[in-house]
């Protein structure tokens, strides 16, 4: 099961403002049914995050990809304090993983060394995955999840690890299938999420997006567009990125951004990253031949299918449980099934 960063992230975040580090009295940063989240260990984790330039990449991809939620970075705007709205996300994964670890010990369930030893290959993978550069999506990230792990403290990674290995718990009682039953159901249930895509893009700034975008309303081709206004390698070719087929490294983050277009449209403007927008259009999609042709990527979109359900299963003990939150970081919100912590509101200059 893959590590669950940003899955109950909700609605993107815009606050800048700080929490002191290690703030006073009294000693909790959270709580989740009576399990406590201390500030210390909470400031550890983030002293962790903030000493690994690799490894908060990481977290700032994951929460844009997972949910939408714009993070810049763990430090805040002078020494010695954190930025709000990163230590609101991180929180809100500390009070998910919580949460977790006391559904399976609710229910009883047993994590065994084969969970363990899943947590920490799916969590290298996912560093790996979140923070694969694509033209369409550019990251400056780090992106071998294995050497990330290794630069960062061990007890900071075996937190991670237990956390992730309760998830992979969890998972074991909503699915059943074997992964080649799971693939083959997943790849009849969603036979466009296999399509080889070929693409271009228009990628740039905000104000080159914004040029772009009019004049494409007003009619300009999308290949003209791209050569007007793009700035990636691809603007002199028109805007072409090449063609994606499952079995691409960044397949996954491609399909992100294209979803449902169909041959000849174009999507919306998007925030590829901190400063980057871009625009996908679809120049051909075709559908995969056979589930042979498929079977290793259909069994780990299906993977990722029943990880949504361990989710929501965890989101269900997160609707009932008692949360409370330290205002220094922030409120607990459960609006629209987005469990989090909503930073507080800088004051008013």
């Amino acid at each position: 099961m893959k590590k669950l960063l940003g899955v109950l992230a909700a609605l993107a975040i815009a606050v800048v403002a700080t929490v002191t580090l290690f703030p006073q009295s009294p000693s909790d940063a959270a709580s989740v049914n009576g399990s406590h989240i201390t500030k210390k260990m909470l400031n550890a984790d983030l002293d962790a995050i903030g000493g690994n330039s690799s490894f908060t990449c990481y977290v700032v991809a994951a929460a844009q990809q997972g949910g939408g939620t714009t993070l810049t970075g763990v430090n805040g705007a002078s020494a010695g304090t954190y930025d709000t709205a990163f230590a609101a996300y991180w929180l809100s994964e500390k009070i998910s993983g919580a949460a977790a670890e006391q559904y399976v010990a609710d229910h009883h369930l047993t994590v065994t060394a084969a969970d363990t030893a899943t947590a920490e290959k799916n969590l290298a993978t996912s560093i790996t995955e979140v923070t694969q550069p694509t033209q369409a999506n550019p990251t400056n990230c780090q992106a071998d999840g294995n050497q990330v792990l290794k630069e960062l403290p061990k007890a900071f990674v075996a937190e991670q690890v237990q956390v992730q290995a309760a998830h992979e718990a969890i998972l074991r009682t909503v699915d059943t299938k074997t992964p080649a039953e799971a693939g083959q159901a997943f790849f009849a249930a969603h036979p466009r999420d296999f399509d080889t895509l070929c693409l271009s893009a228009i990628v740039g700034a905000a104000q080159n997006i914004v040029s772009a975008e009019t004049a494409l309303q007003q009619g300009m081709s999308f290949a003209d567009a791209a050569r007007k206004y793009s700035q990636n390698a691809g603007a002199s070719k028109g805007g072409s990125i090449g063609c994606y087929t499952p079995d691409s490294p960044s397949y996954t983050a491609v399909q992100n951004y294209v979803q449902q277009l169909k041959t000849g449209e174009t999507g919306k403007p998007f925030q590829a990253s901190q400063g980057v927008y871009a625009i996908i259009h679809v120049d051909h999609r075709v559908p995969a031949a056979s589930y042979e042709s498929v079977a290793a990527f259909a069994q780990s979109l299906a993977q990722r299918y029943s990880q949504q359900m361990a989710s929501n299963v965890i989101s269900g003990d997160l609707a009932k449980a008692v949360v409370s939150v330290n205002t220094a970081y922030g409120s607990w919100s459960t609006a629209s099934n987005g469990f989090r912590v909503v930073p507080p509101t800088p004051p008013k200059a």
